[in-house]
């Protein structure tokens, strides 16, 4: 497995695996791929307003080694109203087919590496509590991200997890 920056022609392929990974969810928030990879700048820039995003996120993808095909994705974003103190994490997943390989984790130390080296205070992520994130929130923890707030939706709670990265 290798990790690269997604270009834009990888953008209908990432947001493909958003859907089928983060269902409707996914697709709201992955239409910002497909208009960042679009002639037409202002849609992206309408969909970063939308998704209140100071900047356009940075995003990744895993491709196998021997289909080329794309098994993971993971971005860094900043918000507007924490985007001095934090960097978050931009729709992290893991294809069904490629989990339990260690695609996930080279995922997360990857982004970690990668806030570490913007000189932010945080790298925050947004999770839930749902049965099918039970592995992702054993990854999480593995690597430091700790809770830090909860909110109550409808069927689950979503939890806002941290890294605090001044220390080693």
């Amino acid at each position: 497995m290798r990790i690269e920056r997604m270009d834009a022609s990888m953008a209908p392929k990432v947001k493909a695996l958003v859907i089928e990974v983060f269902g409707a969810e996914g697709w709201w928030n992955s239409c910002l791929y497909v208009a960042e990879s679009q002639p037409l700048p202002v849609l992206g820039r309408l969909w970063k307003r939308l998704l209140r995003l100071s900047e356009r996120p940075d995003v990744w993808v895993a491709l196998d080694d021997s289909t080329q095909e794309i098994i993971g994705t993971i971005g860094l974003y900043r918000r507007k109203k924490d985007h001095e103190e934090a960097l978050w994490v931009w729709y992290f997943c893991v294809a069904p087919q490629a989990r339990g390989a260690g695609a996930g984790a080279r995922l997360l130390d990857y982004v970690i590496s990668q806030a570490k080296a913007r000189d932010v205070l945080y790298l925050r992520l947004l999770t839930s509590n749902v049965p099918s994130e039970e592995s992702a929130q054993r990854l999480y923890e593995s690597r430091g991200l700790r809770i830090f707030k909860t909110r109550s939706a409808l069927t689950y709670k979503v939890l806002l997890r941290e890294l605090d990265l001044r220390g080693d």
